[in-house]
């Protein structure tokens, strides 16, 4: 049994749930590098280990209200030479399963509730390409703007695995959780990985966000 169908039967179990999210970190992450997008399609080049290239397109989602967002969809060409949709394995988060697009949630962007960054860099020495997901919690005493912590999830560019999934996908490697409270995602990022802020960041300048 693969190790996502294996954890797919534990959750469905009720064994493995948010404490995996607070796992200690396994991997050191080395050189990395943000991959800048502007909004629509955006070429990169040799997005893959194996010198592809990909289509990230970086598309906002309006819905009148504070909780508009990112959505971006990776396309990059598969065995047939096609642009195919480059998915991400999101089992491993609580009511996960495999999607075609990865989504942020900057709220009022004050306060960004989560993160997602396209990174390059290397992961235990060896070359990749990443995915960094910041996703702060919620206390309902504090409110969306007020200190929590932060699930951090790094997904790896790999060839797709099982049925179901896509020809090439991005993984999680890495969860943990921050052992401090943040008001803003990126500042958690800035903090666990070195990732700097994005040009858009519109939080205080304090280490935690708050």
């Amino acid at each position: 049994m693969s190790p996502r169908l294996l954890l797919a039967a534990l959750l469905a179990l009720g064994i493995a749930g948010p404490a995996a999210a607070a796992e200690p970190a396994k991997h050191r992450f080395t050189e990395l590098t943000p991959i800048p997008l502007k909004p629509g399609p955006n070429t990169i080049e040799r997005f893959a280990p194996d010198g592809r290239s990909a289509i990230v397109t970086l598309g906002w989602r309006e819905n009148g209200n504070a909780h508009g967002y990112d959505l971006y969809l990776v396309l990059m060409a598969g065995n047939s030479g096609v642009p195919e949709v480059v998915g991400f394995d999101t089992l491993t988060r609580d009511g996960g399963g495999f999607e075609d697009t990865i989504r942020d949630d900057p709220h009022t962007g004050e306060d960004v509730v989560r993160s997602v960054r396209f990174v390059r860099g290397r992961i235990d020495g060896q070359p990749g390409t990443f995915v960094f997901v910041a996703q702060r919690g919620f206390d309902p005493g504090e409110g969306i703007p007020g200190p929590s912590l932060v699930d951090f999830t790094v997904f790896k560019l790999v060839p797709g695995e099982d049925v179901g999934t896509t020809s090439d996908m991005f993984q999680p490697v890495e969860r943990v959780r921050s052992s401090t409270r943040f008001c803003h995602a990126e500042k958690a990022l800035l903090q666990q990985y070195g990732l700097p802020l994005t040009r858009s960041y519109a939080g205080p300048d304090t280490a935690d966000g708050c």
